[in-house]
C-alpha cells in the first residue's frame, strides 16, 4: 500500500512502519547517556545513534518506508538531496531492486558524494542529463517551453535486485 505524506500519524501506522523497514534499517540503534546534556536538562538524557544504519543517517528509515509503500509496478525512484537523504534513498532503492535518480549540488562536500556514488555506481555529469533532457522535450510533440537546467550533478544507478 502506498502511503502518501497526509496519511494519519498512529500508532497503527507507526507499527506497520516499522515491520516493513525491518529487513533493511537497523531498528534497535544505541541509547547511550550524555552526562554533559543530563547535567545541562537537570534528567537523564539518552542519546539516539542512528549512526549505525547503513546508510550512516536516521534517514534511512523514513526513506526506506518511503521506498517500501511505492506501487509494486515502480520501477525508480528519485531525490534531491544534499547527503543523508539521497544516500538513503539510494540504499533503500538498491534493497528493493530500484533504480534511484540522485540530483545533487555542486556544493555538496564529496565525502557525501563518495557515499551515494558507492550505492549509485555510474556517474553522469549535469551536461550529459541536460542534454538528455533537451532531447527528450524536442521530441515531444507539446513541446512549449525550452528545457532548463540548474548546476547539478546526477547519479542514475543500475537495478540490482535485492537479496
Amino acid at each position: 500500500m502506498f502511503m502518501s505524506h497526509s496519511a494519519a500519524l498512529t500508532l497503527a501506522n507507526i507499527l506497520a512502519a516499522r515491520r516493513r523497514i525491518a529487513g533493511i534499517a537497523t531498528l534497535d540503534t544505541p541509547l547511550p547517556p550524555s552526562p554533559f546534556l543530563s547535567r545541562l536538562a537537570g534528567d537523564d538524557v539518552l542519546l539516539k545513534l542512528e549512526i549505525g544504519q547503513a546508510s550512516g543517517a536516521f534517514k534511512l528509515r523514513g526513506a526506506a518506508n518511503a521506498v517500501l509503500t511505492l506501487p509494486g509496478d515502480a520501477t525508480g525512484v528519485a531525490c534531491c538531496s544534499t547527503g543523508n537523504h539521497g544516500r538513503a534513498v539510494a540504499y533503500a532503492a538498491r534493497a528493493r531492486g530500484l533504480r534511484a535518480v540522485i540530483c545533487m549540488s555542486k556544493l555538496v562536500p564529496e565525502a557525501k558524494i563518495a557515499g551515494i556514488r558507492r550505492l549509485v555506481p555510474r556517474p553522469a555529469s549535469s551536461a550529459q542529463a541536460r542534454t538528455k533532457r533537451r532531447s527528450k522535450a524536442a521530441a515531444s510533440p507539446r513541446r512549449k517551453a525550452s528545457v532548463k537546467s540548474r548546476p547539478s550533478t546526477i547519479w542514475p544507478s543500475s537495478p540490482v535486485r535485492a537479496r
